[in-house]
């Protein structure tokens, strides 16, 4: 009897934690990105295939150097993430950095910023409209 009670709140304190670990909310972590850190590059992947008579053509995809996607994508729930980020593109500080997490986070093709190497680029482009107006549609119509 004593055994079994142990071992029902074992359950229960474990089940507990991991609930309260998928909890984690992303803003600490976005309060910390800075544009002056960001480091990344685009890459072509994969190939062009005709499958079902529908063509596949490669697409860009960012790759960041200065932080692990992966790790964040597995701590933090994507929507949760993607909106922190999406309210920081009006931080002049954060904005660069926050949009080009969001295009490795969601895995957008990059081929809108092949050519654009800085913050500046990207607002002269006007890439920083069109991404903004991107981003709070994607949040509108979030599905996983």
């Amino acid at each position: 009897m004593y055994t079994t009670k142990v071992s029902l709140i074992s359950i229960m304190l474990f089940l507990l934690t991991i609930d309260s670990q998928s909890q984690i909310k992303p803003s600490s972590f976005v309060r910390k990105i800075s544009n002056n850190d960001l480091d990344f590059i685009i890459s072509k992947v994969g190939v062009t295939t005709l499958d079902n008579n529908k063509l596949q053509l490669p697409k860009m995809q960012i790759f960041i150097k200065s932080c692990n996607v992966d790790r964040l994508k597995k701590r933090y729930q994507k929507k949760e993430l993607v909106e922190s980020l999406t309210n920081v593109l009006s931080d002049s500080t954060k904005d660069w950095y926050a949009n080009v997490l969001l295009y490795a986070i969601t895995q957008k093709d990059a081929t809108p910023l092949l050519g654009i190497g800085s913050r500046t680029e990207w607002i002269n482009s006007t890439g920083k409209y069109n991404d903004s107006v991107y981003w709070r549609h994607y949040i509108n119509n979030f599905e996983n």
